[in-house]
């Protein structure tokens, strides 16, 4: 192994570790930002399709069987340490019973019992998101970068919560946000003909 190639894999375990740092613990409320972030430390680390398919069970193949397992085990394991202590006594006591033999859950099973006790969004959380999202102000002696991700965020909420505001409508609350500093960028986008321009990606350019 070549000092390069260490220095590679510490690169990508360092890369790695902060991702999974970012995972916040799930406590049954945030599923829709505990979810993707998971997923994307689980991808990170090549686990991600045990995680993402539902109903996905061992191979049958011994050679594929020896990769299978412990790629579950690491995957079960990382979900694990991000619940919190009630949740993870749930998921740890929620066994699979076939015949006489009993085990643990494997991933896929982990995702489908988290999606159906948790993963419902209700019209209280949609209208939390929704309030923020109205809320929010641009600063006017600031940069407007941290406001405009805080909004990408939340209209990215509600389209998983399938409660998706438009991307037209997305732009016109940012342009009614802008601060008189950004008075040139708002009329920009107010003088054009097509409502099609109208998007929050060209006006956070």
């Amino acid at each position: 192994v070549s000092y390069e190639d260490i220095l590679h894999h510490q690169s990508i375990t360092m890369s790695n570790e902060k991702t999974f740092a970012k995972i916040p613990v799930f406590d049954g409320t945030n599923h829709l930002v505990w979810r993707p972030k998971m997923l994307d430390y689980l991808n990170k680390i090549e686990c991600g399709h045990l995680f993402a398919t539902a109903g996905l069970t061992p191979p049958t193949d011994a050679v594929q069987l020896a990769i299978w397992n412990p790629a579950d085990g690491k995957a079960r394991g990382s979900i694990r340490l991000r619940l919190s202590i009630t949740i993870a006594s749930e998921v740890a006591t929620a066994t699979v019973t076939t015949g006489t033999t009993t085990r643990d859950r494997y991933t896929s099973e982990i995702m489908e019992y988290l999606n159906t006790e948790y993963g419902k969004v209700t019209v209280s959380e949609v209208y939390v998101d929704f309030a923020k999202a109205v809320k929010l102000t641009i600063p006017h002696n600031a940069h407007p970068g941290a406001q405009l991700a805080e909004l990408r965020y939340l209209f990215s909420r509600l389209t998983s919560a399938n409660a998706a505001i438009p991307k037209e409508f997305q732009a016109l609350i940012v342009l009614n946000k802008m601060p008189d500093y950004m008075n040139t960028v708002q009329s920009t986008f107010l003088q054009k003909d097509d409502v099609s321009v109208l998007d929050l990606k060209e006006i956070s350019r």
